[in-house]
């Protein structure tokens, strides 16, 4: 039995959601990694062991090609009393910056 273009439609649509969300889910690992060792090597403690998608935009590389920008935000404290923000930037799945803002030493 031969199927159409039209019969088969639906499954072009899915598999770009099944794409998306591979990469999503890879990209958001490296992320979390980045941010791991950030804290670590500020000597803050990552709280909730999670960051959150904050903003997805299309953009362009370096070369000019067209890739997804990430932007994550997590908790972090250095006292244990207060909670920071922070933020960490990807292009693709490559870490763009990892960003602390200003916050108390012990």
């Amino acid at each position: 039995m031969l199927y159409t273009l039209s019969q088969w439609g639906w499954l072009l649509p899915l598999a770009g959601f099944a794409w998306y969300w591979q990469t999503a889910v890879r990209v958001k690992e490296v992320a979390y990694q980045a941010v791991a060792r950030r804290c670590e090597q500020e000597g803050v403690q990552l709280l909730d062991g999670s960051i959150s998608l904050g903003s997805l935009k299309v953009g362009r590389g370096d070369r000019g090609s067209v890739s997804l920008l990430r932007e994550y935000s997590f908790e972090f404290t250095s006292t244990g009393d207060q909670r920071y923000k922070g933020w960490v930037f990807t292009r693709g799945s490559r870490i763009l910056s990892v960003d602390l803002p200003p916050h108390r030493l012990n």
